[in-house]
């Protein structure tokens, strides 16, 4: 059983996520291997960094599955992946965009020459 950092409740090992309040448990050992690392100092400072880090990205839940992140602590590298993804991920809404102001621009245009009579002689 793995026992919650946040709420303390106790968990099967298969579970990813406390069944109570939502945490990650993918990182904290199995009860019975506290037992080995109890002496270990070190090994439980650092179990209790990443729990900390864990709290910190907050879901917020709203209605039914939706979610929001409002903290996101990324390496660079990843972030610049991400960016250069999000910014291919724009040119077919340029192309759209483009495509639909050209023609509102042949609609008005030849709305407005027939409704003022502008000619280009």
């Amino acid at each position: 059983m793995k026992a919650c950092p946040k709420c303390g409740t106790k968990n099967l090992n298969s579970k990813k996520y406390c069944d109570e309040c939502g945490t990650s448990l993918g990182l904290i050992p199995n009860q019975e291997d506290d037992e080995n690392i109890s002496n270990n100092s070190e090994i439980i400072t650092q179990i209790k960094v990443i729990s900390d880090k864990l709290s910190k990205i907050e879901l917020n839940t709203k209605k039914g599955n939706s979610f929001a992140i409002s903290d996101i602590n990324m390496p660079f590298a990843s972030m610049v992946v991400f960016m250069i993804k999000w910014a291919i991920a724009t040119i077919p809404a340029v192309i759209i965009l483009f495509i639909l102001g050209s023609i509102l621009t042949s609609v008005f245009g030849g709305l407005f020459s027939m409704i003022f009579g502008w000619t280009n002689y």
